[in-house]
């Protein structure tokens, strides 16, 4: 009797552990496919499961990524494969590895560089609360392809890590450099990172941050124009993107920013360049809808140009939806530094929309700039604003005058142009001269205009009183 219980029990027991890996197996599988689902609500990309076999310690599949980034969709076929858990060495319901299926014509090419390894692998662990991590590694390699034996290429590898917690995550990548060569030119990138967070706040809507740097750019390429050689390089390059919730998660609020230590293309350069935008008070049920048009319209398979029309089409559509939440939008931020000064600027604009008026409104830009707010300040050294006049007029007048024009007298005539331009726009009122600088406010009152404090009239800016819009 005793016997028998022992062995009953240990029946059990065996058959409990047998049964665990066929529920994680079931588990991982639900997750796998959410994964692909939600992967497809990009609008850039398209996500399709093209076979799952699971047995009881396992399972492998294969899926289709298609890129709609460009003109030409890019499908790039993966193989996965999946370990069920949990085990003494893996407490997770599963471990999914993933690998591109390089197509047999890239095979010489990929094998070439990467020898026998896959140029990009994911490692998926999918925890046992649902949790996941995932950790991406591709191999650093060098060398010429075979049809452009002049040309070199080095990679020197990416890594990268992930987390995904229900409707959040992050992630973040590295790429230590990369660098293509030929006698023409080159193209190098150097230390770029990746940093994202993000969650989910409904269908067709993610929120969150990201931030993207690299010490360096650098671009030395032809120009089919000309056929000289240009040169563009950018240090300290850094790109920052938010999309929030705002109040009570009706509205969003938008911000963007680059900024760079440094860029030159040929002899000019400018250093501590910024950009800085936002927008706000944007409605949140429109940006959805929005967002789903476009993922639709991506799906398509329409071209680039068809695309942007159609494209442009919906964003005429919602725009009054948009108008009627009462926009917000400012740029921040504008400044650089140059060897002939420093430039800095900002602006604000808003809309009151009026609910079913903003349609009638997009029909008649009067109407529709009454409802519009807007104020912008620029602040630049004498010698930018002198340096630029003088540049576009010697461009103008080299070409009215022609090659064979003697320098010395041409640069008397840009001289004093130049000269008449700034004293006209300075007893008009256009720029205000304060010590080193000029400086411009602009402002727009739902109709009217004024520059630097002076009202300006649709009789002229010297005219009296009546607004620019009736």
């Amino acid at each position: 009797m005793r016997k028998s219980l022992i062995a009953g029990a240990v029946l059990a027991v065996a058959g409990t552990g047998a049964a665990v890996p066929y529920f994680t197996g079931v588990q991982a599988e639900r997750a796998f496919r959410d994964n692909l689902k939600t992967l497809s609500e990009n609008p850039r990309l398209d996500v399709r499961m093209v076979r799952y076999d699971r047995h009881w310690l396992g399972a492998e599949a294969e899926s289709e990524l298609t890129l709609r980034s460009t003109e030409e969709p890019i499908t790039i076929h993966l193989r996965h494969k999946i370990t069920h858990g949990p085990t003494f060495g893996h407490l997770a319901l599963a471990r999914v590895v993933t690998t591109p299926v390089v197509p047999r014509q890239a095979r010489p090419a990929v094998t070439r560089f990467f020898g026998d390894q896959p140029p990009l692998t994911a490692e998926l662990t999918i925890g046992l609360t649902g949790a996941q991590e995932v950790t991406l590694s591709s191999p650093p390699c060098q060398g010429t392809p075979a049809d452009h034996p002049e040309t070199r290429v080095k990679w020197s590898g990416l890594t990268g890590r992930g987390t995904f917690n229900g409707a959040a995550g992050t992630l973040h990548l590295e790429v230590p450099g990369i660098r293509v060569s030929n006698p023409e030119g080159h193209l190098s990138l150097q230390d770029v990172e990746l940093r994202s967070r993000f969650r989910r706040s409904g269908e067709h809507l993610w929120l969150g941050h990201s931030d993207l740097s690299a010490d360096a750019f650098d671009l030395k390429a032809p120009d089919p124009g000309t056929g000289t050689s240009q040169h563009f390089k950018v240090t300290g390059l850094s790109l920052t993107q938010r999309l929030q919730e705002s109040g009570d998660g009706d509205f969003l609020a938008l911000a963007s920013k680059i900024s760079a230590d440094r860029a030159a293309a040929g002899d000019d350069s400018l250093r501590g360049a910024r950009l800085a935008l936002e927008l706000r008070h944007l409605d949140a049920d429109a940006y959805r809808e929005l967002s789903h048009r476009f993922r639709d319209l991506k799906s398509r398979g329409l071209t680039e140009q068809e695309v942007a029309r159609q494209g442009w089409g919906i964003f005429q559509r919602m725009l009054p939806r948009f108008l009627a939440g009462s926009p917000r939008f400012a740029l921040t931020d504008l400044h650089f530094r140059t060897p002939r000064g420093e430039f800095h600027g900002s602006a604000r604009a808003s809309y009151e929309g009026d609910g079913g008026g903003t349609r009638m409104a997009l029909a008649n830009p009067a109407l529709l700039l009454r409802g519009l707010k807007a104020k912008a300040e620029m602040e630049a050294g004498k010698p930018l604003v002198v340096g630029f006049l003088e540049d576009w007029t010697r461009g103008r007048i080299r070409k009215r005058m022609g090659p064979q024009a003697d320098p010395v007298r041409m640069e008397k005539i840009v001289k004093r142009a130049v000269r008449q331009r700034l004293g006209m726009m300075e007893a008009m009122g256009f720029l205000t001269a304060k010590k080193d600088r000029y400086v411009t406010k602009v402002a727009w009152n739902q109709g009217s205009l004024s520059i630097n404090g002076r009202s300006m009239s649709a009789a002229g800016p010297m005219g009296g009183g009546s607004p620019v819009v009736p």
